[in-house]
């Protein structure tokens, strides 16, 4: 569970709608037939749209605010986004199969 975690935000429940989802990160569906550039996780202060460009990184949201995201691809790999690479195009970053699990 630590790794879900970070900063002030401790994970405490990974079931959905069974009260408030406090892990640090969004979870996207992903399946076994997803490409590997599928987006699988993104810190919980950036929400990607399934197109279109991602949305601007905002201070004062948690996990990391508007200093930069965590994106991790079906792959494995991370990125780290900047604010100016967080409002670029979905594709640029991955595909985002669906709204997040939780």
């Amino acid at each position: 569970m630590k790794i879900f975690s970070a900063g002030e935000i401790k994970a405490t429940s990974w079931i959905t709608n069974a009260g408030p989802n406090t892990n640090a990160y969004y979870i996207y569906p992903v399946t076994n037939d997803s490409g590997s550039n599928t987006v699988l996780l993104t810190s919980r202060n950036y929400l990607l749209p399934t197109k279109g460009n991602g949305p601007a990184l905002v201070a004062g949201t948690k996990p990391f605010g508007d200093l930069g995201a965590i994106v991790v691809k079906k792959n494995g790999t991370t990125l780290i986004i900047t604010p100016r690479q967080a409002t670029h195009p979905v594709s640029s970053i991955g595909i985002v199969e669906g709204a997040p699990l939780n």
